[in-house]
């Protein structure tokens, strides 16, 4: 009778053990990782595509002379056999496969003959492609703004020069490569902490430096940082120039996809007029979307501008702001895409644009902004620019210039 006992006991146990195991639920099992995805490649053209484009132009050869002239400049001031090489892409050009190519073309634009029979003598098509995405383009100008070189209640923000304390330091001299090339900061007694934010400049941390000038609304300060250079009309009605001497470092956020986000304004509504007309009605939210932006531009009296990120002027519609790491600086590019028209609606926009300047918004191979020039005018078309089109790269061939 023990042992029966003894049986049935271990027996319910072991029961009792499968029953639980039983109800105890198997841990599911890790979502999967979602795919990464697909890095931008350079892709070149079939000419069979490039046959049936007219490579048409909406702008004036003069502008397009002046412009390229400006880029065959800019590579002059290297080594001719300098290597330039282009994410995604195993062939490495020179500056001097870039100076021929481009004095071929301004011979092809001499003898109106810029067809694709012509050109492709000299260059190479090619475009980024993931799944068919078209690049976005939008547009940024010089503003005139009112300023003084001495604070009055009138003008009362101010704008500064490079800070003395903002240290920049190069990655590659360190051995560190990891997608990005400087950072800024300052010290805090021997350690090297990152420099102050807008909000923070704004509330006086950099109070000990002199204003290079002060002007009459954040805002305005706030869009001509944006754009990096413009011209300051001072009281007596001289102007001078000025341009990007720098920044604090710190990551550039779009204060329209912040107000998007918020419900402030519709994608549809967004623009440079909007934002501004939307502080002039609702003043007591404007340092909150400023400050979302922690980036803050510094400035310098120039003599000429305003210039790009490779230091030579600016042309009108044939300047763009591109993203180094997969455009080449001072390269040539075929755009088409639409512009806002002068007197409303859009019209198209077509031809040949160089690479020379870059920006902090301006990230990817998918994003292109378009110089429209100085003052209201080009503002008011800047601030509409939001359209997708196509780009071609231009690139040397290399058979031609080994």
């Amino acid at each position: 009778m023990k042992h029966c006992l003894v049986r049935f006991c271990a027996g319910t146990i072991v029961c009792l053990f499968i029953a639980v195991l039983g109800c105890v639920q198997k841990p599911a099992p890790p979502p999967p990782k979602p795919k990464a995805p697909p890095k931008p490649s350079l892709v070149q053209l079939n000419p069979r595509f490039l046959k049936k484009i007219r490579f048409f132009d909406t702008e004036s050869r003069e502008s397009l002379r002046k412009a390229v002239e400006r880029s065959i400049g800019y590579f002059k001031r290297f080594p001719e056999n300098k290597q330039i090489s282009i994410a995604s892409l195993s062939a490495v050009f020179s500056t001097g496969d870039f100076i021929r190519s481009l004095q071929g073309f301004l011979k092809l634009l001499d003898s109106d003959s810029l067809n694709f029979q012509r050109l492709s003598t000299l260059f190479d098509f090619y475009t980024y492609s993931v799944d068919g995405n078209r690049v976005l383009f939008t547009g940024y100008y010089e503003p005139v703004i009112e300023g003084s070189l001495v604070r009055t209640p009138k003008f009362s923000y101010p704008l500064y020069p490079l800070p003395p304390d903002l240290i920049k330091v190069n990655l590659k001299d360190f051995g560190v490569n990891c997608g990005i090339s400087t950072i800024s900061g300052r010290l805090d007694g021997r350690r090297l902490v990152p420099y102050y934010t807008r909000r923070d400049i704004d509330n006086g941390a950099i109070a000990n430096v002199k204003p290079l000038f002060w002007v009459k609304d954040p805002v305005d300060a706030f869009f001509l940082q944006i754009q990096g250079s413009g011209v300051v009309r001072l009281p007596d009605g001289t102007v001078r120039r000025v341009g990007y001497a720098g920044s604090n470092g710190r990551p550039y956020r779009s204060i329209g996809r912040y107000m998007i986000e918020q419900g402030f304004m519709t994608e549809e509504d967004m623009s440079m007029q909007a934002i501004k007309s939307y502080f002039r009605k609702h003043s007591d939210r404007m340092w909150e979307v400023l400050w979302q932006n922690e980036s803050y531009v510094f400035f310098r009296w120039v003599n000429e501008g305003p210039k790009g990120s490779i230091n030579v002027l600016l042309t009108p519609m044939r300047s763009i702001a591109s993203d180094p790491v997969y455009y080449p600086r001072g390269a040539l590019s075929y755009v088409i895409t639409l512009v806002p028209g002068v007197k409303g609606g859009v019209r198209q926009f077509a031809g040949w644009v160089l690479h020379q300047d870059a920006g902090g918004a301006i990230r990817g191979p998918f994003r292109i902004d378009l110089f429209f020039g100085t003052g209201d005018d080009a503002g008011n078309l800047a601030g509409r620019m939001k359209y997708r089109g196509m780009v071609l790269l231009l690139l040397p061939k290399k058979e031609n210039f080994r």
